[in-house]
């Protein structure tokens, strides 16, 4: 497991935030997507829903990063931001999942009430 290199990671968001530099912005991806795809793996059991979210996670961070106060707690805020997208999205699955367990119910239901009454 290769550790993260907090001075370069807090020199990188610098570069990005006060240049612009999209070359830095590519380097930070590259220093901590690996890390963010497994967690997002662990945690929703999904290797192409951890891809969506992965994507959704640097999007937000592309938008968001100047708005970071201390580019040394990057790892700190990116690992969040992580854990709110999958969460989220794990919850917005469960509720999916119950509602669709509640309309194969209603109709099984319904087809017993119309079987019941055709005897």
């Amino acid at each position: 497991m290769t550790k993260y290199n907090y001075k370069q990671i807090a020199m990188l968001v610098d570069l990005f935030v006060e240049e612009n530099d999209s070359n830095a912005f590519a380097q930070l991806y590259g220093l901590t997507y690996n890390k963010i795809y497994n967690y997002a793996c662990y945690y929703l059991k999904d290797p192409y829903l951890a891809q969506d979210i992965l994507q959704e996670v640097y999007i937000l961070v592309l938008k968001n990063l100047d708005t970071l106060k201390n580019p040394r707690l990057f790892v700190s805020w990116l690992h969040q931001i992580t854990f709110r997208i999958c969460f989220d999205t794990w919850q917005k699955r469960k509720r999916q999942e119950q509602q669709k367990e509640t309309l194969l119910l209603q109709f099984r239901d319904a087809m017993q009430s119309v079987a019941a009454a055709l005897q």
